[in-house]
């Protein structure tokens, strides 16, 4: 397991009346301190680490895959349970200690009511792995890229990626500064002759060891109150990109503009994000345009004719003199799965 020297409930709950933050990047005061008088990328902390192969396996109470180990050691941040449910948790560690069954994929599960929202779940419907990735001959657009706009204010606050018929994945801290109810999902145009349709956003799944301070674990699934019949991204299946060139898609601010790109190489991580093995870095940016994009922006590779997400904007400075920092995809690639089925 990888944790931080501590984890508490302001860390990993949303707080509903945080104000929202309209605005493009996501504000770390912590990094924004550490650049304002320096000219070198920080050294970030190291974190303990304890291999989950090392606790025997166990199915948890909700019938998930799981580990038996010290409750202490176990990110999941839903322990403030009765007697009873904490019982349902508790299992043997070697015969001689009592440990909990910590679950593989920990999230941290948000239902979102709507008024006059109906789900088709029960519509039957089949995908495969297989039609991921492909883009249409001679088209211009991106289908899979999925802006979330705030009901309220109308204006893209972050950006997502469609990954299946059912969900989009965005960065956690897009949750955050936003009531659950205000978060619509948009999917551009699937022909010349077809207009932008929104999904209301039905369940959030964070990932339960995401932390504001420190950037780690900056992934969430976003639920769709209604199937989508349209092409979806893969899933990377390699777990190294450096040297390659990947292309970061966003917009700026509103749906009707333009939508932005740009090509950037990816880095070692040894050149900008030590000790974070599940953060992914590019070159500086070069285009002005795409040093305040929307958090949660996508970047994508093609490989073998299909493309894959690798990467989702976890933090952007307003400038082009840095690094940006992306949540590597493969790192959650478990995760992933094993919480967007449908």
């Amino acid at each position: 397991i990888e944790s931080s020297e501590s984890f508490t409930n302001e860390d990993l709950f949303i707080d509903d009346n945080e104000q929202f933050d309209a605005g493009s990047g996501l504000l770390n005061e912590r990094a924004s301190e550490t650049f304002s008088n320096s000219n070198f990328w920080p050294v970030l902390p190291s974190f303990l680490s304890q291999e989950r192969n090392k606790f025997k396996k166990c199915t948890t109470s909700n019938d998930e895959p799981g580990n038996c180990m010290p409750i202490q050691l176990c990110p999941t941040p839903n322990f403030q349970l009765t007697l009873d449910d904490l019982i349902k948790k508790l299992c043997p560690i070697d015969e001689l200690f009592i440990g909990i069954c910590c679950p593989e994929f920990p999230a941290e599960i948000l239902k979102v009511d709507w008024e006059n929202v109906s789900s088709n779940d029960q519509e039957p419907f089949e995908t495969k792995s297989e039609e991921c990735g492909k883009m249409q001959e001679e088209s211009d657009t991106w289908p899979w890229m999925a802006p979330l706009i705030s009901v309220s204010t109308r204006k893209i606050f972050c950006g997502s990626i469609l990954i299946n018929p059912r969900y989009v994945l965005t960065a956690a801290h897009c949750t955050r500064k936003i009531p659950h109810n205000q978060i619509v999902v948009v999917l551009g145009p699937s022909s010349e002759d077809s207009n932008p349709q929104e999904y209301e956003v039905i369940e959030i799944k964070r990932h339960a060891q995401y932390n504001a301070r420190t950037m780690q674990y900056d992934i969430a699934l976003l639920k769709l109150s209604r199937k989508v019949s349209r092409p979806f991204i893969c899933l990377p299946r390699e777990e190294s990109f450096v040297g390659e060139t990947a292309l970061m898609l966003g917009w700026r601010g509103t749906f009707t503009a333009s939508k932005i790109e740009e090509k950037l190489l990816v880095l070692s991580s040894r050149e900008c994000s030590k000790g974070f093995g599940d953060i992914l870095c590019t070159e500086p940016r070069t285009e002005d345009v795409m040093c305040n994009v929307d958090s949660g922006a996508p970047l994508i590779i093609k490989h073998n004719e299909r493309y894959e997400v690798i990467g989702l904007l976890t933090w952007n400075r307003n400038d082009c003199n840095f690094p940006a920092l992306f949540t590597r995809i493969s790192h959650f690639k478990g995760w992933i799965e094993n919480h967007s089925s449908f």
